[in-house]
C-alpha cells in the first residue's frame, strides 16, 4: 500500500525524519529476475536475453501489486553477472535459473594484469545499459510516475562481492590473510570500475535519487577483515552518492557483528536477513530496516494465514521508527502469489 502521497522517496524520508516512537510499517517486495521469470512461466534465458520480454514481465508483476512498493523496482537487472562478467568472468545463461559465473576472471596472483574496462563497452554492463535505455524509453508514463521508476535510479554490486567473483571467493578470502596487498589492489580496481558503471547509469537516468548497492561478502568476514578490506571501499561508494534521497544497502547474510561499521555507510535503508535481530539493527543503524521474513521457510512454504501471523509478530515486537516489512533477501522462485499477497496485506 502507499502510506502517504508524494512517492517512495518522500514517504521513506518523512518516516526517517519523524522523532516520535510510533512504528512506521510499510510492506515492500524485493523482486528480481528469478521472481519475475518464474511467476510468468517464461524461460530464464529468454527473460534475461530479451529486453522487451523483461520489461513486459516486470510490468505484469507491477500491475498485480500496483499499490505496493518494490525494490529494486522496474530495472534491467542481470543478476550477479554484469559487473563480474564485464571484468572477465565466464558467464553462462540457463533456461531454468539465473545466469551464473562459471569461472573467475583470473587468479589473485595476476591481479596486476586486471584491466578496468569502460562499462559502456564491456560485455554485460554494456547490455544492462542498453536495456536501461530501452526501459527508459518504453516504460509507460503511468507506471513510471507512480513510483518514480528509473528516475535517478542506480542498482549495482558492491566492491567486496564483485572482487570475490572476479578471483573466486576462496582466493579472495584466503588472500586477506596470505596476500593482503594483492587484495587491496584488486578491490581498488573493482571499486573504480563500479563507480564508472554507476556514472554510466546516471547518464541515462539522471542525477542520483535512489542508489541500491548489494554486497553479501561482509557477512562472510570477521569484524577486523571487513574493516580492513571491504568497508573503506563500500563506504566510499555510498559517500560518493550520499546526495541520493534513498540509499539502500542490501545483504541478507548475517552481518550483526558489523553493525557499528555498517552504520558508517550512511545508507538510510538497510536490508537484513531473517536471522538478524530487527530491534538491535534498528537501534544501531538508525535508518529504515527492511526484511527479516524468511523467503523460503515462511514466504515460500507457509500458508497465507501463517505468513500474516509471522508478520504481525514482527511488527508487534518492533521498537524502531521505520520497518519495511519484506523478505530477508530475494523471494524464492515460484513463491505463490497468494503468499506474496499475504505479506502485502499482513494487517488485514
Amino acid at each position: 500500500m502507499i502510506a502517504e502521497e508524494g512517492g517512495f522517496y518522500r514517504t521513506i524520508l518523512s518516516y526517517l525524519s519523524k522523532k516520535e516512537k510510533k512504528e512506521r510499517i510499510i510492506p515492500v517486495l524485493w523482486v528480481v529476475g528469478q521472481t519475475y521469470a518464474s511467476l510468468s512461466g517464461v524461460s530464464y534465458e529468454e527473460y534475461y536475453k530479451n529486453p522487451e520480454l523483461m520489461l513486459r514481465t516486470q510490468i505484469k508483476f507491477f500491475e498485480e501489486f500496483k499499490d505496493t512498493f518494490t525494490l529494486p523496482g522496474i530495472w534491467p537487472d542481470l543478476g550477479l553477472i554484469p559487473e563480474a562478467g564485464a571484468l572477465g568472468c565466464e558467464v553462462k545463461f540457463f533456461s531454468y535459473q539465473d545466469p551464473q559465473i562459471l569461472r573467475p576472471a583470473l587468479s589473485l596472483q595476476d591481479v596486476n594484469k586486471l584491466r578496468v574496462p569502460d562499462p559502456s563497452e564491456a560485455e554485460y554492463t554494456r547490455i544492462v545499459l542498453k536495456y536501461l535505455r530501452y526501459f527508459k524509453y518504453n516504460l509507460p508514463s503511468s507506471v513510471q510516475e507512480k513510483f518514480e521508476f528509473l528516475d535517478g535510479h542506480v542498482f549495482c554490486g558492491g566492491p567486496g562481492e564483485v572482487s570475490a567473483l572476479v578471483v573466486g571467493y576462496d582466493q579472495f578470502l584466503i588472500g586477506m590473510y596470505d596476500f593482503p596487498q594483492k587484495v587491496h589492489i584488486l578491490i581498488r580496481k573493482v571499486t573504480n570500475f563500479i563507480k564508472d558503471y554507476i556514472e554510466a547509469q546516471l547518464e541515462i537516468v539522471g542525477p542520483p535519487k535512489r542508489v541500491i548497492i548489494w554486497d553479501h561478502s561482509p557477512g562472510m568476514c570477521s569484524f577486523n577483515l571487513y574493516r580492513e578490506f571491504i568497508h573503506p571501499y563500500l563506504k566510499e561508494i555510498f559517500l560518493t552518492y550520499n546526495q541520493a534521497e534513498v540509499r539502500v544497502y542490501h545483504n541478507e547474510n548475517n552481518y550483526a557483528h558489523l553493525l557499528p561499521l555498517i552504520k558508517e555507510l550512511k545508507a538510510n535503508i538497510y536490508h537484513i536477513g531473517p536471522d538478524q535481530d530487527l530491534n538491535k539493527s534498528s537501534e544501531i543503524l538508525k535508518g529504515c530496516i527492511m526484511g527479516n521474513i524468511h523467503p523460503i521457510k515462511v514466504l515460500l512454504r507457509s500458508t497465507p494465514d501463517h505468513i500474516k501471523k509471522i508478520c504481525r509478530e514482527k511488527v508487534s515486537n518492533f521498537k524502531g521508527k521505520c520497518l519495511l516489512l519484506s523478505t530477508g533477501g530475494g523471494m524464492a522462485p515460484k513463491t505463490p502469489l497468494e503468499n506474496i499477497r499475504a505479506l502485502v496485506n499482513w494487517n488485514k
